[in-house]
């Protein structure tokens, strides 16, 4: 049986890195807080209090905003020392318009 101790300071982690990240990704994708919770089905008021860390998602919303945004559910994640530069976590990283680049060049190389 896991640590009730250590499953809480993941789960802190997570709502921190969440909480951070949520709304640097909504602007990114050209989202208000309107437009993503029209868009992944949930009320406005819901969303603000993802981004301000009052409550904490159900694991198919963070689906959806990630589906929506164009980014895995390891964005969300937080990283381990080791795991920093990993080539999901970079790309994770890139705004929208690099990463279709990405997605072109990785086109381009599959033709080859």
């Amino acid at each position: 049986m896991r640590n009730r101790k250590a499953l809480t300071e993941r789960a802190e982690k997570f709502m921190e890195k969440f909480q951070n990240n949520l709304a640097y990704l909504r602007d990114e994708n050209g989202h208000t807080q309107e437009s993503l919770a029209i868009a992944i089905g949930i009320r406005t008021n819901t969303l603000q209090n993802y981004e301000y860390g009052v409550t904490c998602p159900d694991i198919s919303t963070v689906y959806e905003i990630c589906c929506e945004c164009g980014v895995t559910l390891d964005y969300f994640l937080p990283e381990d020392k080791e795991e920093k530069n990993t080539l999901m976590s970079r790309i994770n990283k890139l705004n929208t318009e690099k990463k279709k680049l990405l997605e072109t060049y990785i086109d381009l190389l599959e033709q080859l």
